[in-house]
């Protein structure tokens, strides 16, 4: 994968809903699993194997921004995408499409992407009663167990489901949990990631007439290196 390639995968998602974006990016780095297959891996594996994915183009670092709920403070967190991504229970099965597990007497489906496609335009008393209907399955006429229990199950199942940030404020000492978006965040990532690479073929055409081809063909440290000597040029203009 070169720059090339996350160029074109930010150009051609660009204008697609998050979710699919997120699955596009999947798709294209793994074309051997179809549609169908990526929208019905569950969550948890998903994110597991975008996290993978944007180890691979930007690092395994984390850059987390946020403000102290209690005093205000802008605050930055690093985390290690490799930490989180290995967050997971031994019987998780990652290779299963529709992965279910047993409670209580009820098959228990994991959620995925067609299943958050659809909660999203749902309220959230008609969420519980989406996920108790298609991801609960009782045999003999038992009770189906409470949907509160359904999904601390399922977090307990495979972590990655939901992916919770346990931060303490540094100034004030507030600790609280926050969710972390993986799909907003790596698309963010993409997106500034595009526009840099973009300004870059704009310097580096404007000074030395060079093709986005060419330009693009550099690595990321020699495009760095000529970006420092045109910059280094006194009556030189970016504009």
């Amino acid at each position: 994968m070169n720059a090339a390639d996350v160029l074109q995968w930010w150009e051609q998602g660009r204008h697609v809903p998050p979710l699919q974006r997120a699955l596009w990016y999947l798709h294209n780095d793994d074309p051997q699993l179809s549609w169908e297959q990526w929208h019905a891996m569950p969550i948890g594996e998903r994110d597991r194997r975008l996290l993978a994915l944007r180890a691979r183009l930007f690092g395994p670092v984390l850059h987390v921004y946020t403000t102290c709920p209690q005093c205000g403070q802008e605050l930055e967190y690093c985390f290690n995408s490799e930490t989180l991504a290995g967050s997971t229970t031994e019987d998780h099965c990652p290779e299963c499409e529709t992965a279910t597990f047993e409670l209580d007497g009820a098959q228990i489906r994991m959620l995925n992407t067609a299943d958050q496609m659809e909660l999203s335009r749902l309220s959230e008393e008609q969420a519980g009663q989406f996920i108790l209907e298609h991801c609960v399955a009782v045999q003999d006429n038992l009770e189906k167990p409470a949907l509160e229990r359904v999904l601390e199950a399922m977090l307990k199942h495979d972590p990655l489901t939901e992916i919770m940030l346990r931060l303490q404020c540094e100034p004030c000492g507030y600790v609280w949990s926050q969710l972390l978006d993986i799909i907003r965040f790596f698309q963010i990532e993409v997106d500034d990631f595009a526009q840099t690479l973009l300004q870059q073929v704009h310097i580096l055409a404007r000074a030395y007439g060079w093709s986005e081809q060419q330009i693009l063909g550099l690595s990321a440290q020699r495009r760095s290196a000529y970006l420092g000597m045109v910059m280094s040029w006194g009556d030189f203009s970016i504009d």
